[in-house]
């Protein structure tokens, strides 16, 4: 069974490398989204789905606000692979960082061959080879996060005294809020809201919550996922936290701070192993964007507009040739290397999360919610997700995720265009 919360398996770099954040980050670690989203979506999207016979998000949001013009299936297929692509570039540019400063092998080169590793799988393997490489790297990952801050605590003589006295000479705070400023606070707030709000509409999740055996295994699936992912980042946090006294707060780069605790602490042979760790939790998430890519070119695109009878062979062919063209597309989007993993994630989740987290909690919660509705919200999460970071500028002196605006704007939008827009009842 494929670990459904792989698609945060970047965040471990993320919360790893903030050393100046930690206090920040484990509060991120505990998201109430995640919880919320198994507990509320899961079950009956995976029963609204079955009931419509849908395969893909763009085919059940079609299905359910009854559009028979097919915009709401092109708005979302288009919106998926665009964000997917760059969110496949932003996973490349994490790999091409790491082996960069691991190996001394070439940036380009390192995230041309890790796009080709994680297309050759899809291509040949599909969904049912997705779910069990997933399920070996999650165990891989795990083990790596657990063993790498246990081995680099036992080198530092003065243990947590030491990290304490690091952190009190650099002025890091070491609690979960740091201070009761209004900066402080707010920090908390936009970091939460701008991770967690996101997982309503990650396709790559979702649709993993549609293809599982059955709805009675989605309690199984949650403990498991929520337990998986609570030591995963938990370890990835402390990571970021034992760093601090380490490098005694000097680290040049700090998204590589694992990757450093790991050459300086272990022989080669051992210490590629757990570096392959790194890269597994990047490849896990890659398989799935691209294996929901592909579903959405061929359901979404070939079979509705293209060729309506297509085969089930003719599909599987056309599902593999976008593969290829996605991998060619992610990997030009990530030889420019203009943004830090984190942003260039966060602008992939943002705009995922806001275009159909919205329209999946109304589908499947507001009876009156309608095409209108529907169209016009995802039109708009999108639109502010993907614009927000040339507008913030202009607006605010501080970063606001995107997140925060795009989602609540999209939920509103569907709420009073739907009832603007509502079937008027004949007396």
């Amino acid at each position: 069974m494929a670990f459904h919360g792989f698609p945060c398996s970047h965040l471990p770099w993320r919360h790893a490398c903030a050393l100046d954040r930690t206090r920040l980050d484990t509060w991120h670690v505990f998201k109430l989204a995640v919880f919320l989203n198994w507990n509320f979506i899961a079950t009956k999207l995976r029963v609204e789905t079955e009931k419509r016979g849908c395969s893909t998000l763009s085919t059940f949001l079609e299905s359910r606000f009854d559009d028979k013009s097919g915009l709401i299936r092109i708005i979302t297929a288009t919106i998926i692979i665009f964000f997917m692509g760059c969110y496949l570039a932003a996973n490349l540019i994490g790999i091409g960082t790491v082996v960069e400063a691991v190996f001394g092998i070439d940036y380009t080169i390192a995230i041309t061959v890790a796009m080709f590793v994680a297309m050759i799988y899809s291509f040949v393997g599909g969904y049912y080879t997705v779910a069990k490489v997933d399920q070996f790297q999650a165990l891989f990952l795990l083990f790596a996060i657990f063993l790498v801050p246990l081995i680099t605590y036992t080198h530092m003589p003065g243990g947590f005294q030491q990290v304490s006295k690091v952190a009190r000479d650099n002025a890091i705070p070491m609690t979960l809020i740091g201070d009761s400023s209004w900066e402080s606070i707010r920090s908390i707030i936009f970091l939460a809201m701008g991770w967690g709000l996101g997982y309503f509409g990650q396709p790559h999740i979702v649709t993993k919550f549609m293809g599982i055996k059955s709805p009675a295994e989605l309690v199984k699936s949650k403990w498991v996922g929520m337990t998986w992912q609570v030591l995963a980042l938990g370890f990835a946090a402390i990571v970021g936290f034992i760093g601090i006294g380490f490098f005694n707060a000097s680290l040049y780069d700090p998204q590589l701070v694992f990757v450093v605790m790991v050459k300086e602490l272990f022989n080669p042979l051992i210490g590629g192993f757990i570096l392959c760790g790194l890269i597994a939790a990047t490849l896990s998430t890659m398989d799935s964007q691209i294996i929901v890519s592909a579903s959405v070119i061929s359901e979404d695109f070939w079979k509705y507009f293209v060729k309506k009878h297509a085969s089930d062979k003719e599909l599987i062919w056309v599902s593999r040739l976008s593969v290829v063209a996605l991998s060619f597309f992610s990997i030009y989007l990530a030889y420019s290397k203009n943004s830090t993993v984190e942003k260039a994630v966060l602008y992939a989740w943002s705009g995922l999360g806001c275009s159909f987290g919205p329209a999946i909690i109304m589908a499947l919660y507001d009876k009156k919610a309608n095409r209108h509705g529907a169209i016009a919200g995802i039109a708009i999460g999108g639109l502010i997700a993907g614009f927000w970071p040339s507008i913030l500028p202009y607006i605010s002196s501080f970063d606001i995720p995107s997140m925060i605006p795009g989602f609540f704007a999209s939920i509103l939008t569907i709420y009073l265009v739907s009832r603007a827009y509502a079937p008027k009842v004949v007396a």
